[in-house]
């Protein structure tokens, strides 16, 4: 017999890339974004759970990948500030791309 039978079903969840995903774009000037439309820090988790319900993903914020996307310009003080309220909201898959100069 096998010992290792059954234990190839106890996978840890999938990567971010197979969970469905949303982008908050940070403009050069600071400004967020989901989905083409503004937002704030305020109102990004309500404005992010439209967005994937929007796309047939709505569930839960653990099983949804959010991704930063930014100019170089971000500061380290604005990145923390968008994954200390993602977080806090429930969400725990994130990615960051910069894009431009």
């Amino acid at each position: 017999h096998d010992e290792h039978e059954g234990k190839s079903r106890e996978q840890p969840p999938g990567p971010a890339s197979q969970s469905p995903r949303q982008e908050v774009v940070v403009a050069a000037d600071g400004g967020l974004s989901v989905a083409g439309k503004p937002t704030t820090l305020d109102r990004l988790p309500a404005d992010l759970d439209a967005a994937f319900k929007a796309m047939g993903a709505e569930g839960r914020r653990a099983d949804q990948t959010v991704m930063i996307v930014s100019a170089p310009t971000m500061t380290y003080e604005t990145f923390m500030g968008l994954m200390n309220v993602l977080s806090a909201a429930g969400w725990s898959r994130f990615g960051a791309a910069t894009v431009g100069r």
